[in-house]
């Protein structure tokens, strides 16, 4: 017959609890580090454009979290100096696309990979 006291299924739910949400904190910190170093190098190469429009876009990233998963968007801001930034990073026909975005994202992402293996998550 198997007996559990209550206390100790508390227990071990609360010690469950707390390593899930430092966990949680740790990826949080992780990803929020990696999107502010690629809006860092995306600004960068931005500022060495010979286009004023072009180095004065706005980059923003933001960080969105939804029970235990983590998101970041890094993005030119809308509106009139992010709407013609695609240009910068895509071209058009006539030519253009000599910025990198996905780029400078490769790196950081495996980068972010080996740190949140170091905190244990499972990827």
């Amino acid at each position: 017959m198997f007996r559990l006291e209550s206390s100790e299924l508390t227990r071990f739910l609360t010690t469950l609890n707390k390593t899930a949400r430092v966990k949680d904190e740790q990826v949080e910190k992780i990803v929020a580090h990696a999107a502010l170093n690629v809006k860092k190098a995306v600004k960068a190469d931005l500022a060495k454009s010979k286009y004023w429009y072009f180095r004065k876009t706005p980059i923003t990233y933001e960080i969105e979290k939804k029970f235990h998963e983590v998101t970041a968007t890094v993005a030119p801001s809308k509106g009139r100096p992010g709407s013609v930034i695609n240009f910068a990073f895509f071209g058009s026909k006539r030519g253009g696309g000599t910025h990198k975005f996905y780029e400078y994202a490769q790196p950081e992402f495996d980068t972010m990979i080996e740190e949140m293996r170091k905190v244990g998550v499972e990827i």
